[in-house]
């Protein structure tokens, strides 16, 4: 990203996303309908597949199988033709994107460049009646193409498995199996006159044993006849399959990446079988077009244990780097160099996928509970990461701070910083920093930046000193921003920051931090304490931000290139509260 509007897109979402974290609310993403080709990703009989935040279709040569609540589903619904040929779906304007997946720890049942879809074709199901399923948004779409002299009375179609259909007087039908029911929007019927699109009427009619067939008006024989029926899922959407995005960057070309966590139980398992993920929480990284209505690829990396995302990076080349924590010790890895998951397992992960989404590595960053907050990527494709380290398991190389200063407790943490090199097998750098937390909680890295000349930044939230050089502040501050040469081993800087913390228990956090192109830093977060250091050149509020048990705000620290102080620190808004604009008089 080189413009200065797409670094205040940037600026923009990264705001966005610290004020979602902080009020501890999720996002839901639907990416548009697409179909993915069948390569042992599930059952052999299937041809083609698409997946809703409902559940998965199915395309086979002779049914539509729809699918309720994923791998675990709720209830199946089948679509099939009467009286047709069985016929071998064929693809139709493939979209660029890929499906990867990524099913366990062994290399042999992990599948790349899935090809993806916009159309599936069925030609000649019904004598002169090709049938085409497409996605409207998440709603599945098959039209009739009926070809010149050709009828549509040989068009009839049931559903098996389900208890009830239901006609409503405007058309519509609504089928039942179970507790779930599926919509079926009136079908539409038309034919392109030369450059008119011409209406002609159709309805459904369901017989006395559920057969689906139609009544079409009087149309002109002698061209093509369109009729285009929608299914939607008529269920609300659960909370199950809900999706939590931690992670957004757009590349040069304007693609825009996801990276993020879901519950959902419709992810890949092989042939129905594989590792028993339902339940539990996986990551992702998806990928979609400047546009937004095509996925470019969606890799996701499931294991039979939750894991959550943290941190999403990208580099020149439109590499994704994705930073997070497994517990499940089949999480899908290509290197053990730096640790292994055991039975019980909390570890932290750095994986890179290629501009296809294909997994390029999968490490872990130790054997126990180094566990990553953030991400960023180098010129060169090396991966630098900070965030808590729980125990002593990081192998140190080249370090500031070799030993493991903290208990094993979840307040005895203490922050950690590393480099991987280019293929993910090992540490360039990789250092503790501090001692452990104290009664505030653990001490741990938030955020991690590069900047201008090279060297490393690195901030986060401090409940003790960690090694300080030139500080502004220490003894008192529940933040600490720390500067390293770029071998990772030269501390230059290292202060405390924030409010006295007075009151107990503290209430200064991190959500995360940039480094502008003018080597401005950035940090932002919240707080709850009384005295944290708003800068007079902030307009100022009607009241005083916090009163001694206030709710805590959202603020903006603005560091000087120089690190020196402050350039300007500003106070957001409390939750609920509108936010103003704020700015540094003679900034902007």
């Amino acid at each position: 990203m080189t413009t200065s509007r797409a670094r205040i897109y940037a600026l923009l979402i990264f705001l966005l996303a610290a004020f979602s974290t902080a009020a501890g609310e999720t996002h839901s993403a639907r990416p548009p309908l697409a179909f993915e080709m069948n390569r042992g990703q599930v059952n052999a009989e299937v041809r083609f597949l698409t997946r809703t935040p409902q559940g998965a279709i199915f395309l086979t040569n002779h049914d539509i199988v729809f699918s309720e609540g994923g791998a675990e589903a709720k209830s199946v619904l089948r679509m099939h033709f009467v009286r047709a040929a069985e016929v071998e779906p064929t693809p139709e304007i493939p979209t660029g994107g890929f499906v990867n997946y990524y099913l366990s720890k062994d290399p042999r049942n992990w599948l790349s460049h899935v090809p993806v879809f916009r159309k599936i074709r069925y030609r000649g199901v019904f004598p002169g009646t090709d049938v085409i399923f497409h996605g409207d948004g998440q709603n599945l779409e098959y039209d009739f193409e009926v070809k010149p002299y050709s009828s549509p009375d040989q068009i009839a179609f049931a559903f098996e498995g389900a208890d009830r259909i239901i006609a409503s007087n405007d058309g519509e039908l609504e089928v039942l199996s179970g507790e779930s029911s599926w919509h079926l929007v009136a079908p539409e019927a038309y034919q392109r006159i030369g450059q008119t699109r011409r209406r002609v009427d159709a309805s459904y009619i369901v017989s006395a044993e559920n057969v689906i067939t139609l009544r079409v008006g009087s149309f002109d024989q002698s061209s093509p006849l369109i009729i285009d029926p929608v299914v939607q899922y008529a269920s609300i959407l659960s909370v199950n399959n809900e999706v939590n995005i931690t992670g957004i960057q757009v590349d040069a070309s304007g693609n825009l990446f996801i990276g993020g966590d879901t519950f959902g139980s419709d992810y890949p398992v092989k042939n129905g079988q594989g590792p028993k993920i339902p339940g539990y929480q996986q990551v992702f990284v998806t990928k979609l077009n400047p546009a937004g209505d095509t996925i470019l690829f969606s890799t996701f990396l499931p294991a039979s244990g939750f894991s959550n995302s943290r941190s999403l990076a990208l580099d020149l080349q439109g590499n994704a780097y994705l930073a997070g924590i497994t517990g499940g010790a089949d999480f899908p890895l290509t290197s053990t160099n730096l640790g292994v998951c055991g039975q019980f397992c909390n570890a932290g992960f750095v994986a890179k996928f290629d501009p296809s989404g294909s997994l390029v590595y999968s490490t872990l960053l130790g054997t126990g509970q180094i566990l990553p907050y953030s991400v960023i990527v180098d010129a060169n494709g090396n991966a630098l990461v900070a965030g808590g380290a729980f125990d002593g398991s990081l192998k140190t190389v080249n370090a500031f701070q070799a030993a493991y200063q903290g208990g094993l407790c979840t307040s005895c943490g203490g922050p950690f910083f590393a480099k991987l090199n280019s293929t993910g097998t090992d540490f360039i750098f990789s250092s503790y920093f501090g001692g452990p937390g104290g009664a505030g909680g653990p001490s741990l890295a938030k955020g991690i930046a590069i900047d201008p000349t090279g060297n490393i930044l690195f901030a986060g939230i401090a409940t003790t000193d960690p090694p300080l050089a030139q500080p502004w502040q220490f003894g008192d501050g529940d933040l600490f921003l720390a500067e390293f040469a770029p071998d990772g081993k030269t501390l230059l800087f290292s202060t405390r920051l924030g409010g006295s913390g007075d009151i107990q228990p503290r209430f200064d956090s991190l959500t995360g931090m940039v480094i502008g192109p003018d080597g401005v830093v950035y940090l932002i977060g919240d707080s709850d304490i009384p005295d944290f250091p708003f800068s007079l050149n902030s307009f100022s509020l009607p009241q005083a931000p916090f009163g001694r048990y206030a709710s805590s705000g959202m603020y903006v620290l603005a560091v000087n290139p120089s690190l020196t102080g402050f350039k300007y620190s500003a106070y957001l808004g409390k939750e609920g509260q509108t936010i103003e604009i704020l700015r540094c008089a003679g900034d902007l």
